[in-house]
């Protein structure tokens, strides 16, 4: 049988030298060390395209590892099944992924350059997962019981936080303020995302959403909503109510520190009746 050294056994193989030597590492492929330099028996090919078709299959190199070493039929069967139940995981997650930036593409075009980036609209139905006070993160377990469900989703769970400002002559006063995520209840119901007593249910609404595009961020949520804040007001939209605000990318600007943002100020009935929407 022809023994090979490692640059022709990849070759041959179209792997790199350094695949054969990382399961090689792994006792999967073996050497004839008694030779400088080493060289690759033709028996270990068959070893390596199984490595090969494992891994494109989903299977860790422990996983591989194990199975060159000893399973059983049932446990591979049971390793096949997981590995798959993973592959479709991660191929959902990569098409919401895709969906996410068809999205944001559309958003940019649509907002950019639009001298009134506001309309009124239906807001769906969605959880809202309080993390953070801005300077402390929330001590309930129950948001860490969520949260790792809810971040193997982004970005169609988002960023956001919930503001409720107070009247005052000389302009909205924040009242209150929380930061968290926010996705909808349509989607934490088709993928199975945790919900518990941490995820407060806001029910779909009509709102005044504002557009903020490269909008300067700002520790004071005052400021940073300021554009948002004087559209609100010139369309006789009542500011002192809930305001959600769901933040689609951050990013600095040459040392500004900017986002893409959607700003919904929840309308009570008494304004949708004025307003006839």
């Amino acid at each position: 049988m022809k023994k090979y050294k490692i640059g022709e056994f990849s070759k041959y193989l179209g792997v790199t030298a350094d695949f054969v030597k990382y399961y090689e590492q792994l006792n999967v492929v073996s050497a004839e060390k008694t030779t400088v330099p080493k060289r690759y028996a033709f028996h270990n090919a068959g070893r390596v395209i199984e490595c090969l078709r494992l891994k494109s299959c989903g299977f860790h190199s422990r996983e591989i590892r194990q199975i060159f070493a000893s399973v059983s039929s049932d446990e591979l069967m049971t390793m096949m099944q997981e590995n798959a139940d993973q592959l479709k995981k991660e191929m959902m997650q990569k098409q919401v992924s895709y969906q996410g930036h068809q999205a944001l593409a559309a958003w940019a075009a649509r907002t950019k350059d639009n001298p009134a980036p506001y309309e009124y609209l239906e807001l769906p139905a969605h959880y809202f997962l309080h993390h953070t006070d801005y300077d402390n993160f929330v001590e309930d377990p129950a948001v860490y019981q969520a949260l790792p469900s809810w971040m193997e989703w982004m970005p169609a769970v988002k960023s956001a936080r919930r503001l409720r400002f107070a009247h005052d002559p000389a302009g909205p006063v924040l009242h209150d303020k929380q930061w968290g995520f926010i996705v909808e209840k349509s989607f934490a119901e088709q993928y199975g995302l945790t919900i518990n007593e941490a995820c407060l249910l806001v029910p779909a609404q009509r709102v005044f959403c504002y557009r903020l595009y490269n909008t300067p961020t700002h520790p004071d949520p005052a400021l940073a909503l300021q554009d948002a804040l004087r559209a609100a007001n010139e369309n006789n939209v009542n500011i002192t109510g809930e305001v959600i605000q769901d933040i689609l990318l951050r990013y600095n600007d040459h040392g500004v520190n900017r986002c893409w943002s959607n700003v919904y100020f929840l309308l009570s009935q008494s304004i949708l009746a004025n307003k006839g929407i």
